[in-house]
């Protein structure tokens, strides 16, 4: 598309066209021809829905060739790596950092291609979603997100159990749909500033930015808010939960 031509010179470098994908040293190591390639690039995009759907449904596909070209072009990725050409000595973990469809293309992928590194995603994934998207190629895969995918997987203990139950009750009744982190953080963002206009007693922004600066300590959905003239995030690394992927939900690592 225009948009990504328009990027690509914007990184200072010229689009990429298919025979440039076919020249890369992936394609040409897999003994991969055009056509797979056309057809794998096809895949890792949102068109894997419609590729999916029919094989899922058991019907005739609309798009055998392609369908075929995707399937040989998987095969021999995996004789590849089969016989040891990973590539990988000295990997520990495969980390995609991405949001959008993007990350569920990347998980589907990972798990057709039966790579046994550990699997690690963004928050940018933290949706019901992408569960949705991603199947059961998700299933094992970790990731640092707020604790509300699993406000009821805490211990009553925890400081956030009853602010992450009440806004996940409260969003769920009204809206009919699953929570997303993406939500919560525009709730704490408006709780910090409405806190902060009342203890300012105005909307001056001056002093609403010195409000808020002084809050140290409050609850949030999204984690506990410490902030400061240095600080205006004011979250720390524990405001995340390493959580993992078990059996189509969401789970706390132990």
């Amino acid at each position: 598309s225009q948009t990504k031509l328009k990027h690509a010179r914007l990184l200072g470098r010229a689009p990429l066209r298919l025979d440039d994908f076919c020249k890369m040293d992936q394609a040409t190591a897999f003994g991969l021809s055009k056509p797979h390639v056309a057809a794998l690039r096809l895949y890792t995009t949102a068109a894997f829905k419609y590729i999916n759907g029919p094989l899922r449904q058991h019907e005739p596909h609309p798009l055998p060739v392609t369908v075929s070209l995707i399937a040989e072009g998987i095969k021999k990725l995996r004789a590849r790596h089969a016989e040891g050409g990973r590539g990988t000595e000295g990997v520990q973990a495969i980390l995609n950092f991405d949001f959008g469809q993007g990350p569920a293309i990347v998980t589907r992928n990972y798990d057709q291609l039966g790579i046994d590194l550990p699997f690690y995603q963004s928050h940018g994934v933290a949706s019901d979603s992408f569960l949705e998207l991603a199947g059961d190629a998700a299933n094992g895969l970790r990731l640092p997100a707020s604790a509300l995918l699993v406000a009821d997987k805490l211990p009553e203990s925890d400081p956030q159990y009853q602010v992450l139950n009440r806004y996940k009750s409260d969003y769920e009744g009204h809206y009919d749909e699953s929570v997303s982190t993406f939500g919560a953080y525009a709730y704490d963002g408006l709780q910090l500033a409405i806190r902060a206009i009342k203890q300012a007693g105005s909307t001056d922004k001056a002093k609403v930015r010195d409000a808020l600066e002084s809050i140290d300590g409050y609850v949030g959905v999204t984690g506990t808010y410490r902030l400061s003239a240095d600080d205006h995030m004011g979250l720390d690394a524990e405001s995340f939960r390493i959580l993992e992927v078990k059996d189509g939900d969401w789970a706390l690592t132990q």
